[in-house]
C-alpha cells in the first residue's frame, strides 16, 4: 500500500488541486470507475478552479499511487464510513463501541479500512460461533464399490463388461462451497486494500482457516453472489452480507487496463434512497404491532401526461416512496441528497407537490441526508391534494443499522400523525 503522505483527502463537490494529482492519470481512473458503475450524474468536473468529484465518495487509487478519500458533502457523524457500511450492506449496527474490539481506533477515516475492520470482526465472531462453514452437498461418483444411492439405469447400461464400476451419488459435509470461496476471496481483497497490520494479519490468519479444505481456483462472483446462504448458517449473515457488496464490486479492486485498484467508490444518493425504504418498512412493522393497516411502496411509475397521439410521448412521475394506510395513499417521498438551507429548491417543490397530487397524497415530503428540525408548508393549490408540503432530515451518516430505522420509523411516523391531525407547527406557504 502507498504510505500515508500519499493519501489525499477531498470533499464531494468542492474543488481542489494537489501537485501529486495530474488531470489525465485523474481521467482515466475516472472513466474506469463511470464504466463499472455506470453513474446517473458524472463523477468529474473541471474549471478554472480545480477538479471537482460529485456523486461519488469513499477511496479512489489512482495509477501514480496516490489515495483520494472523498469525504461527503453534507454534514454527517464523525464517523461516516460506518453509516455508509451499514446501508451499503443492510446489517445490524456495526463499527460501533459495541463490536469494534477495546484499543481500536473509534474512528475510521479511510472507507476500506473501516469495511476490512468491520468483516474482520463479523467473520472472526461467525467462525468463533458456528465453526467452520460446511454444507451437505451431492456429489456424482464412480467406485469401485457400493456407496451411497445407486444409479441403477446407469450401472445396468455396463454391467456386462464392467459389473464392478458402480455410478453412485454420495452426500457428504463439504467445505470447498460457494459460500467458503466467496468469504476466503472478501478476505483476500480486503486484507490487501487495508492499512492496518492488524487487519490484515487477522484477515489472512481467517482466510487460511476458510480456504484450508477448498480448491483456490474455479471461484466464481456469480456462483456464490447468486445463492442465499443457509439458515443453519445465519451466524455467517452479517459477514455474508459485506461479502457479497464487495463481490458484486470486485471489479474497482483489482487493476486492469484504466480500472483503479483497492478502491472503494459509492454514489452517495442511493444511500439515502435505502436509509428511506428501511424507514418506511419499518414504518410497516410499527403499524402492524399497533393494529394499523400501513403499506409503504418504493419507486412506481403514474402517468401526469397521456399523449393525444399515439407519435407524442407521455410523461410519468416517479416517487420514491409511498405510504398508504387502509389502502389509502397518505403521504409521498422525495429523497434529495443535497443540504437543507432552510427552503427546498424550486425545482424539488414542483417535484413533491406535483407527484403528491397525481398520486391523490395530501402529503409530500421531501427528505434530506442531514439534521434538522423539520418543517412543514401550506400548498396554497391542487385542491388539497397535496395540502402540506414537509421537509425533513434523516441524518444519514450517523445511521447505525436496525436501531437507526426504528428510530426514524418512530419519528417519521409521529410526525406524519400530527399533520393529519392538525396538531404539527406550521413554518411557511407555498403558493
Amino acid at each position: 500500500m502507498p504510505n500515508a503522505s500519499r493519501r489525499i483527502e477531498v470533499t464531494e463537490g468542492q474543488n481542489f488541486r494537489h501537485p501529486s494529482i495530474h488531470g489525465d492519470d485523474l481521467r482515466r481512473t475516472i472513466e474506469g470507475l463511470e464504466d463499472v458503475l455506470r453513474p446517473r450524474i458524472r463523477f468529474l468536473s473541471e474549471n478554472r478552479a480545480g477538479l471537482r468529484l460529485q456523486n461519488v465518495i469513499g477511496n479512489i487509487q489512482l495509477n501514480n499511487g496516490t489515495i483520494l478519500q472523498i469525504q461527503p458533502k453534507v454534514a454527517g457523524g464523525e464517523d461516516w464510513t460506518s453509516a455508509v457500511i451499514s446501508l451499503l450492506t443492510g446489517e445490524e449496527r456495526i463499527a460501533v463501541a459495541g463490536e469494534r474490539r477495546s484499543g481500536t481506533s473509534s474512528v475510521h477515516r479511510n472507507l476500506l479500512d473501516a469495511l476490512a475492520d468491520v468483516y474482520l470482526t463479523r467473520l472472526e465472531r461467525a467462525m468463533r460461533l458456528d465453526g467452520p462453514l460446511l454444507l451437505m452437498e451431492r456429489e456424482n461418483l464412480v467406485l469401485p464399490h457400493l456407496r451411497g444411492t445407486l444409479n441403477a439405469s446407469e450401472w445396468l447400461k455396463k454391467a456386462a463388461w464392467m459389473p464392478h464400476r458402480f455410478p453412485v451419488s454420495v452426500t457428504r459435509l463439504a467445505s470447498d462451497n460457494p459460500f467458503t470461496k466467496g468469504l476466503s476471496e472478501v478476505a483476500k481483497i480486503l486484507a490487501a486494500a487495508s492499512s492496518s497490520a492488524r487487519i490484515k494479519a487477522g484477515l489472512n490468519a481467517v482466510r487460511r482457516d476458510l480456504s484450508a479444505n477448498t480448491s483456490p481456483s474455479n471461484f466464481s462472483t456469480q456462483a456464490a453472489t447468486s445463492r442465499k446462504l443457509p439458515a443453519q448458517w445465519n451466524a455467517y449473515k452479517p459477514a455474508w452480507s459485506i461479502a457479497v457488496a464487495v463481490l458484486n464490486r470486485s471489479s474497482l479492486f483489482g487493476t486492469t487496463g484504466n480500472h483503479v485498484g483497492l478502491s472503494l467508490a459509492i454514489e452517495p444518493w442511493p444511500l439515502l434512497e435505502k436509509a428511506l425504504e428501511k424507514t418506511l418498512f419499518a414504518i410497516e412493522s410499527r403499524g402492524a404491532m399497533s393494529g394499523r393497516s400501513i403499506e409503504t411502496q418504493m419507486k412506481g411509475r403514474l402517468p401526469l401526461l397521456d399523449a393525444e397521439r399515439s407519435t407524442h410521448q407521455g410523461f410519468s412521475v416517479e416517487p420514491d416512496g409511498r405510504m398508504f394506510e387502509d389502502a389509502n395513499v397518505v403521504a409521498t417521498f422525495e429523497a434529495k441528497y443535497k443540504p437543507f438551507d432552510g427552503i427546498p429548491a424550486r425545482n424539488d417543490i414542483y417535484q413533491a407537490v406535483t407527484t403528491a397530487s397525481v398520486c391523490g397524497a395530501a402529503l409530500a415530503i421531501l427528505v434530506y441526508p442531514t439534521s434538522f428540525a423539520s418543517r412543514i408548508w401550506n400548498v396554497n393549490s391542487f385542491n388539497g391534494k397535496p395540502a402540506k408540503l414537509a421537509a425533513i432530515g434523516m441524518d444519514m451518516f450517523s445511521w447505525a443499522g436496525n436501531e437507526t430505522a426504528n428510530e426514524r420509523a418512530n419519528y417519521l411516523l409521529n410526525f406524519i400523525d400530527g399533520i393529519r391531525s392538525g396538531n404539527a407547527v406550521h413554518v411557511g406557504t407555498v403558493a
